[in-house]
């Protein structure tokens, strides 16, 4: 599965953010440049949960990373990857 396309088809689908601003900002706190808000965010952990079969945990929400691109799509990577190999 490519995280990447996945994540970003989701972004452009259901939040306002444009592809460049997406591209531009993947080390960006997205919540702080407003590239989406806080029910965006929800929205987006519970259909990568329902969607792709994961389970976020408490670590992943303590890591900053998790608001930026780069960091949700490494999170989710890594989420997606322990699934499978259950």
């Amino acid at each position: 599965m490519d995280i990447n396309n996945w994540l970003l088809e989701w972004l452009l689908t259901n939040t306002n953010i444009c592809e460049d601003d997406y591209t531009s900002g993947q080390y960006d706190n997205f919540l702080e440049k407003r590239f989406i808000n806080s029910f965006e965010f929800y929205r987006l952990i519970t259909y990568a949960e329902d969607d792709l079969g994961i389970c976020f945990d408490e670590k992943d929400f303590s890591n900053p990373a998790i608001l930026t691109f780069e960091g949700i799509k490494s999170i989710i990577h890594k989420r997606y990857e322990d699934k499978s190999m259950r």
